[in-house]
């Protein structure tokens, strides 16, 4: 495992501070900026919303915790290593999800054009974290495990390592 060379474990602790770091950017521009202005548009939708994110970074922050434990056997760190991607998946298909939503509800004329394109950009805006920390999960992975094959394969919808669409991500370890 790659975790055991000191400078790799080194590089992996800071890969993991720039993640937690990131996360908690994306939260508080979601929950600073996004949330306030899509809750007055739609209240009941923007509060499931802000549950649905909030989980979703929080799994990913758990997710990278486990990773960076240096008490973690192969298996477990492996198991880490695919729920942080998958966490990370899954926050950017609800913000498309939600990116979606709002086009839709301007659309049918229930938002106004300008809060839709604000609350749009925001999202945008959120997504763009959201692929940087996605870039910084897939180096942490590379510090922390040695892995003995790879399979990443990608489709429409989503975006996961600057692959658009479905991701599917499979890391095989000693």
């Amino acid at each position: 495992m790659n975790g055991d060379d000191p400078g790799a474990r080194a590089g992996a602790l800071a890969d993991a501070q720039d993640i937690h770091a990131g996360l908690d950017a994306a939260w508080q521009l979601y929950d600073g900026q996004f949330h306030p202005s899509a809750r007055e548009a739609m209240t009941d939708d923007a509060d499931r919303w802000r549950r649905g994110i909030g989980r979703a970074i929080q799994h990913i922050h758990q997710a990278v915790e486990f990773l960076t434990n240096s008490n973690a056997e192969a298996a477990r760190r492996s198991a880490a290593a695919r729920d942080a991607a998958l966490a990370v998946g899954s926050l950017d298909a609800q913000l498309t999800g939600i990116a979606a939503h709002i086009n839709l509800m301007q659309a049918a004329g229930q938002v106004s054009l300008p809060v839709a394109g604000r609350l749009t950009g925001l999202i945008n805006s959120i997504k763009a974290v959201v692929q940087g920390i996605s870039a910084q999960i897939l180096q942490l992975i590379s510090h922390l495990v040695a892995p003995v094959g790879w399979a990443i394969a990608g489709g429409l919808g989503t975006n996961l390592f600057g692959l658009q669409g479905t991701v599917q991500i499979e890391l095989q370890f000693h």
